[in-house]
């Protein structure tokens, strides 16, 4: 997995950076918050390179990576 562009996949997904409220991350996922859920294209985030799948719950956009999912929050983060 590129996780540079896993990351670039899933914030143009997204609607971008300025469509984010909040980037979190647990144990496997990366946990974003939208401002405009509109935006978000779920097919584009769940063929991002290395992606296991993607939900929404309780206004959160979770993506699944699994372990090493702290590298790809930092590659998000740094977008």
């Amino acid at each position: 997995m590129d996780i540079h562009q896993s990351a670039k996949q899933v914030m143009a997904a997204v609607g971008g950076k300025d469509n984010l409220e909040s980037v979190a991350h647990c144990a496997t996922r990366l946990r974003l918050t939208l401002k405009d859920e509109s935006k978000l294209d779920m097919d584009a985030v769940k063929a991002a390179d290395g992606v296991k799948g993607a939900f929404q719950v309780a206004g959160q956009l979770q993506v699944v990576y699994g372990l090493g999912v702290d590298k790809v929050a930092e590659a998000f983060n740094s977008l």
